[in-house]
């Protein structure tokens, strides 16, 4: 994996989740796919789980979807700077 010290530049991706109806079953499997542990939240955040690769975050699986019967899907998120002047852009 490769490691970035620095901020992200506005617009490049920064963050992935994947939203799943199953977190521990999610867990096992990225766990055993990609060899993550996971450092899992409280009840408080709906057990968010970020996935670590060498003890560093890497991405996350996320139990709290809109609707139950949503689909499985990662989600991209993109660096600002400037959330309010990227708000305005968009």
């Amino acid at each position: 994996m490769s490691v970035r010290e620095e901020p992200w530049p506005d617009g490049t991706p920064c963050w992935a989740e994947l939203a799943v109806p199953d977190l521990e079953r999610g867990r096992r499997f990225y766990g055993e796919l990609l060899g993550w542990d996971f450092a899992v939240g409280s009840a408080e955040t709906g057990y968010y789980s970020e996935g670590l690769v060498g003890g560093r975050r890497g991405a996350a699986l996320n139990g709290d979807r809109p609707e139950p019967a949503a689909p499985v899907a990662w989600l991209t998120y993109l660096a600002s700077s400037d959330a309010a002047a990227t708000a305005g852009t968009a």
